[in-house]
């Protein structure tokens, strides 16, 4: 079994991914809470070179990516209001939630190191806060990252692959009139050991 992060054993890559998405997304109230549900279906195009172990190798393919959907419901601080009710709301202590799945339907070929699709399922559990205070706004975000195996690998080898923690902090000013100053931080960590 090979273990490993998402990068590919490559050397020498040129390659050049060009995608659109296609998205919809929908608000909903959930036992009195605000919530939404997305769902993001990319279309990629894909070209370029690379040695694979010293051997060289070149792919030129386009279609369809994994589909993402998610549902994120605000647990505390963001009730489901009306459009009056929204038009006077002011934040205070906001608590989410959400789930995101990525399922394996993407354009995928085994025979293939580099794909559009990953043939595996993943899943991003993800938990934020964020607090208004007058003008400024602090956001704290944890989520990790767990993925299926793929067991149809190039190769005929199976890819399997520890989680993916991260952690944002989003510090946002109010200038007013619809502009803003933003300062972000992402960390990602993964426990990985190689087998």
């Amino acid at each position: 079994m090979w273990r490993s992060t998402p990068r590919l054993p490559l050397t020498d890559a040129d390659i050049q991914v060009h995608s659109t998405v296609f998205a919809y997304a929908h608000t909903l109230d959930i036992a009195g809470l605000s919530g939404k549900f997305d769902i993001v279906l990319p279309y990629v195009w894909l070209s370029g070179s690379a040695l694979y172990q010293g051997v060289p190798g070149e792919r030129e393919v386009a279609g369809l990516g994994d589909p993402r959907l998610r549902l994120s419901v605000n647990l505390y601080g963001a009730p489901a209001l009306s459009v009056q009710e929204f038009a006077s709301y002011r934040q205070d202590l906001i608590v989410g939630a959400s789930l995101q799945v990525t399922a394996p339907a993407g354009q995928y070929d085994p025979d293939k190191l580099v794909n559009i699709g990953t043939n595996r399922w993943s899943f991003k559990p993800e938990l934020g806060i964020s607090k208004a205070i007058g003008a400024l706004t602090l956001e704290l975000a944890a989520a990790a990252y767990y993925y299926t195996d793929n067991d149809d690998f190039f190769g005929g080898s199976t890819l399997a692959q520890d989680p993916i923690y991260s952690a944002q902090v989003h510090l946002t000013y109010n200038l007013g009139s619809g502009n803003w100053l933003a300062v972000d931080a992402v960390y990602y960590n993964r426990w990985a050991q190689q087998h």
